[in-house]
């Protein structure tokens, strides 16, 4: 659910190497995922941070990822409070975007993301990824 990879995108935004998720599924956010607690995007590793955060002008917050064995990936959040929906934030590359259930879906030129949304990409080609 959208819900689901708002939060975990914006928990890699900021991300510290000693942080982790936890989620509560009976606090009134997470009430959409009250009856799952595991989804198979918790399976993906994206690696560590490769950038701080950055925030373009639209309000889309962003940070890159990088994995020993190449792969890369991009996060990308805009939070309630962060302009009007419907910014585009525009790729430097052919990118697969990740899903709740950890499938794949190409994306390439820019990507909509709407007040509360969470994407996760991966970079075309890196360490071998394909959509």
């Amino acid at each position: 659910p959208a819900e689901i990879m708002f939060y975990l995108s914006a928990y890699y935004i900021y991300k510290n190497p000693a942080d982790v998720l936890a989620l509560k599924p009976d606090w009134s956010p997470y009430q959409p995922m009250k009856d799952t607690l595991w989804f198979e995007i918790f399976n993906r590793d994206i690696g560590l941070p490769l950038t701080e955060v950055t925030e373009s002008s639209g309000g889309v917050f962003s940070r890159a990822y990088y994995r020993s064995d190449g792969q890369q990936a991009l996060v990308l959040v805009r939070p309630a409070g962060s302009g009007a929906d419907g910014g585009a934030y525009f790729l430097d590359s052919e990118y697969c975007r990740v899903s709740a259930d950890n499938r794949l879906s190409p994306v390439s030129g820019s990507v909509t993301v709407n007040v509360g949304d969470g994407v996760i990409l991966l970079k075309k080609g890196s360490a071998g990824v394909s959509c």
